[in-house]
């Protein structure tokens, strides 16, 4: 049995293991605070992995391009799959992917990060000078895992898991591909983004698709108007 490191409870594991969770913390420097992307690269990265982990956990699906409800009965009872399985089943009418990076982007950021904060993983900090709060880390173990965790991963792909691949694969979609670089020469690093993309399911790479292609677009559709809880 693996021994958990001090400082790193069962409660913190838990929190970061959620695909959206790892890619905030990769997507965050852990000293400064500092965000690697823009707010609209991190919504759509962010939104990306959650539709992926809910995808995984079969709790909705893609159809002809469309985000669609899934198996009702399947895992994923926290908070931010709550939020974003009733915003989508909800809805009178199916949509692509852009229109739920829209709709749900602020929302599902700003979930992750007080769930980062309840953890006691990430602090908020604010400045007058700095229209973006910065998120640096109280506990740096917690933190920096996994990022950590995924550079070894492009190192070795043949000991990558489909989330792993997903994680990685959204954070290249979004232009953020040198978090990963760590020691890794830049030739290496693009190998082993390949391999890693090359493990997606058809669902999960449509998905990583549509989400490069809306941010490569540098602007998302109107957002929807989220149906209230019934």
């Amino acid at each position: 049995r693996t021994a958990i490191p001090a400082g790193v409870t069962t409660e913190k594991i838990r929190a970061q293991d959620k695909l959206a969770a790892r890619l905030f913390l990769i997507l965050h420097d852990p000293f400064s605070g500092r965000c690697a992307v823009s707010p609209m690269a991190l919504r759509c990265a962010l939104v990306g992995a959650e539709l992926a982990e809910l995808i995984l956990n079969r709790r909705v699906a893609m159809v002809n391009g469309l985000i669609v409800p899934g198996d009702a009965s399947a895992l994923g009872t926290d908070a931010l799959s709550a939020f974003v399985v009733g915003a989508i089943t909800r809805q009178p009418d199916h949509y692509p992917v852009p229109v739920w990076l829209a709709a749900i982007g602020d929302a599902v950021a700003e979930l992750v990060a007080a769930r980062l904060m309840e953890v006691g993983i990430l602090v908020r900090t604010k400045s007058l000078l700095r229209r973006r709060g910065r998120f640096p880390a109280i506990n740096l173990l917690a933190a920096a895992g996994p990022r950590v965790r995924l550079e070894y991963m492009v190192r070795t792909p043949e000991d990558a898991d489909v989330a792993s691949a997903t994680c990685a694969a959204l954070i290249d979609a979004v232009g953020a591909a040198r978090v990963l670089q760590g020691d890794t020469s830049r030739r290496d690093l693009r190998r082993g983004l390949a391999a890693l993309a090359a493990m997606l399911t058809t669902d999960l790479r449509s998905l990583v698709t549509s989400v490069e292609v809306a941010y490569a677009s540098g602007s998302l559709p109107p957002s929807l108007r989220l149906h209230p809880r019934s």
